[in-house]
């Protein structure tokens, strides 16, 4: 028979934190700070990537900076996105680009977003050659 222990809350944390510091242990001591290239603690976490706060918050701050252009009105804008503005990003997803008709490869201006072909002869042609066949 077997008698199954039960560990109380500070004794399962107890193992979670020795756990915790032997994964800071085993980490490599050799790694380098993204920001700054300065040596990352060897107390720090496995994962970490920055060497202190500091770094972390001037690689961010930086990222944010990083100019971009509208992808619709062509305005310089920081941070991340494609877009200066919702608006911008509504009209962009409203404007219809120039399409090739699949009948007679003629490019043209959709009225439409579900329009396929430029034109109504060119939309019910496929009929026609179906009714040609049968007839």
């Amino acid at each position: 028979m077997q008698i199954r222990a039960e560990a109380c809350g500070v004794c399962k944390e107890a193992t979670y934190r020795d756990q915790r510091q032997a994964e800071r242990v085993e980490a490599p001591q050799d790694r380098k700070c993204l920001w700054c290239s300065g040596p990352i603690p060897s107390e720090a976490r496995g994962d970490v990537i920055y060497c202190s706060k500091t770094c972390q918050g001037r690689s961010q701050s930086d990222m944010q900076k990083t100019r971009r252009t509208c992808q619709r009105c062509g305005k310089v804008l920081r941070g991340f996105g494609k877009f200066c503005t919702h608006d911008c990003y509504g009209k962009s997803k409203r404007t219809l680009r120039p399409r090739e008709c699949p009948i007679c490869q003629a490019t043209f201006k959709p009225h439409r977003p579900e329009q396929v072909c430029c034109s109504q002869p060119c939309r019910y042609e496929p009929q026609r050659r179906a009714k040609a066949r049968e007839g």
